[in-house]
């Protein structure tokens, strides 16, 4: 799963989005005209109210239907009036693409075929676990990356000239297995290391707010443990060197808001029934600085829209918030990726 990075610019191209859905309109007949999906009442956890650190946890939302029904591919998805088209064949015949992220001023889309990893004696298969770039209508599709050991988890700068990534994703099978923090030029191609460590040590690499540090999480496996998953940091490493620093304690896998001012990121819990259990994530919100939690939901947070008013998230089946009114929506059986504009976005249907 493609998980956070800082929201990108709210003027997003509506020329783009224009062009997409004149070339691809003759795909929508996948789609079925479902108009505005019943939502679910608002929430009881209001994001702007006081820590919710001691309550219990959220119910489960009542069973609705979702917005609309689609087929097993990828889709720009309108989430007001549920039309959607799928993305240009040119980026998902790219075998295994997958981990969308649009450009900062939506005119292009950077994503990676690093499904599956190589046994841990081979070299990573030529054309597998790369990054790619494309303009957003499919056209100028080209492969961004060239490492042997492979590439994925790429995310753009604010200005959207360079990419942070992680080198070595091919191998990476355990804790030991080495792992490089990488950036790309996106115009030359020429790139730059800025620290190496074990695997798993630079999970989600993002940009900060400014473009002046890189943002990435580190679980810490000998600590905040949640039956076998351990809670993860939010770490910081400045752009032009130096070393990985400790940002915010248990605020890994975490997204900024367009404003910079609040993060979304999930918390592990283990819930026990009997004589069975297992861990589940939920939604939560800070300061940026990582004061003022409250939980918002359950399931794994995704991106902010470009407006900060509304954030997606996973529950086995892709729903959105409103942060304004705490109402819930069903959107569809699948995953959501990034926005386009505040209302469509990215969406790989299960």
């Amino acid at each position: 799963m493609k998980i956070g990075h800082p929201s990108t610019s709210a003027s997003r191209s509506l020329l783009a989005l224009t062009t997409i859905t004149l070339v691809l309109i003759a795909s929508v007949s996948c789609t079925r005209e479902a108009g505005i999906a019943p939502v679910e009442p608002a929430s009881t956890v209001d994001v702007d109210s006081p820590s919710q650190e001691s309550t219990p946890a959220p119910p489960e939302p009542p069973k609705v239907e979702a917005m609309v029904e689609l087929k097993r591919r990828t889709y720009i998805l309108n989430v007001r009036t549920g039309e959607a088209v799928t993305l240009p064949g040119s980026i998902t015949s790219i075998p295994r693409a997958g981990n969308y992220d649009v450009s900062p001023d939506g005119s292009m889309i950077l994503f990676d075929n690093a499904e599956r990893f190589a046994p841990s004696d081979e070299r990573a298969e030529i054309g597998f676990h790369q990054l790619y770039v494309a303009d957003i209508d499919g056209s100028d599709v080209r492969r961004l990356t060239h490492d042997p050991l492979g590439a994925s988890q790429g995310s753009w700068s604010p200005d959207g000239t360079k990419v942070v990534y992680i080198g070595g994703w091919a191998r990476i099978c355990c804790w030991r297995s080495p792992a490089k923090l990488m950036v790309v030029d996106v115009s030359t191609g020429s790139t730059t290391r800025l620290a190496t460590g074990r695997a798993k040590a630079f999970q989600d690499p993002f940009f900060g707010p400014d473009g002046s540090e890189i943002l990435f999480t580190r679980p810490d496996p000998s600590r905040n443990y949640v039956q076998d998953q351990p809670q993860a940091d939010l770490w910081a490493i400045p752009l032009d060197g130096g070393d990985p620093e400790l940002l915010l304690e248990d605020r890994g896998y975490a997204s900024y808001s367009p404003d910079g001012s609040k993060i979304a990121f999930p918390r592990f819990v283990f819930s026990s029934e009997g004589n069975s259990g297992g861990t589940y994530a939920e939604s939560w919100i800070s300061d940026a600085d990582g004061s003022f939690a409250r939980r918002w939901a359950r399931g794994w947070p995704g991106q902010w829209s470009p407006d900060g008013k509304r954030i997606f998230y996973d529950q086995g089946r892709l729903r959105l918030v409103s942060l304004v009114t705490g109402r819930s929506q069903l959107l569809t059986a699948g995953t959501g990726y990034d926005w386009l504009d505040n209302e469509t976005l990215i969406v790989v249907s299960r």
